[in-house]
């Protein structure tokens, strides 16, 4: 289980930061997906979030020279039924072992869509 104190810096480090380094940051995220080049990253889930008719699972990202937060649009929760079921309770703070996700949209309208991950750890 992630300590809380690593959640909380975590926190810190996302929020400090200034506007131009952190567009940096999301670009860092998008070209790395763009390059399927994820497995530098460790997620912790943030929580669930429905909007309409689309459910995302929010998550915290962070690997070198980079810490952002990043909804993920979930489209098939066969592999995520009881986080979705529960809303997310329960699942704040677990590291999401070996997450890929994908970059749809646009360059203005980035969207992350979740494919798979291999565990979650609580």
């Amino acid at each position: 289980m992630v300590a809380i104190d690593q959640i909380v810096k975590l926190k810190i480090q996302c929020f400090s930061m200034l506007i131009s380094p952190r567009l940096n940051m999301w670009w860092n995220l998008q070209t790395r997906c763009k390059k399927k080049d994820q497995s530098k990253f460790t997620f912790w889930i943030k929580g669930y979030e429905k909007n309409g008719e689309n459910e995302y699972l929010n998550i915290y990202v962070q690997g070198d020279e980079l810490c952002a937060q990043t909804k993920l649009l979930v489209k098939d929760w066969s592999a995520l039924e009881t986080l979705r079921k529960n809303e997310g309770k329960g699942y704040v703070g677990a590291e999401i072992e070996n997450l890929v996700m994908e970059l749809k949209g646009s360059e203005d309208a980035p969207q992350f869509v979740y494919v798979e991950h291999s565990a979650i750890i609580d």
